[in-house]
This record gives structure tokens, C-alpha cells and sequence, in this order.
């Protein structure tokens, strides 16, 4: 059988907890689970992120994907 117990705490700079359970809980192996909300980037991160990616010049002068997969069969049947 297992049993849960949940409390919250603050995460400090340094990243290191310190936790007192209830006498009710006996010594032996636990499982500690940490679980936190993940931030969103927000949307001027967003705008930033989409701004940068279209300033980027098209690359024209790239291998097409057939050629790409040409090559690879060509390096794959060298080995043998």
C-alpha cells in the first residue's frame, strides 16, 4: 500500500530544501517528486523569436532532399 503527503515550499536561490516529515511517515526508502509550473514564453518573446527567423536569408544553394538521401545510400553501401 502507499500513502501521499503534499506541502508547498518556495524553491531558494541556491536550490536546496530542507524537509521535516510527520512522525506518521516511517523511515525507509520514499519517493520525492517535484513538481513546478513551466513559464510560457511570453508573446514579445514570441514576436522576437518570429522577427529574428525572418531576417534569416533563404539558402538556395542547399542539397534537395533526394540528393541528401542519394548521398547517404552511397556513404551506407561503401561500408560493406
Amino acid at each position: 500500500m502507499q500513502a501521499y503527503y503534499e506541502l508547498q515550499t518556495v524553491v531558494p536561490i541556491d536550490h536546496q530544501l530542507t524537509i521535516t516529515l510527520p512522525a506518521e511517515i516511517p523511515a525507509g526508502k520514499v519517493k520525492i517528486a517535484v513538481i513546478y509550473d513551466v513559464l510560457e514564453p511570453s508573446s514579445d518573446q514570441q514576436d522576437s523569436m518570429a522577427e529574428f527567423l525572418s531576417q534569416l536569408p533563404v539558402n538556395v544553394s542547399g542539397l534537395t532532399r533526394n540528393q541528401i538521401h542519394d548521398y547517404l545510400e552511397q556513404e551506407r553501401q561503401s561500408w560493406d
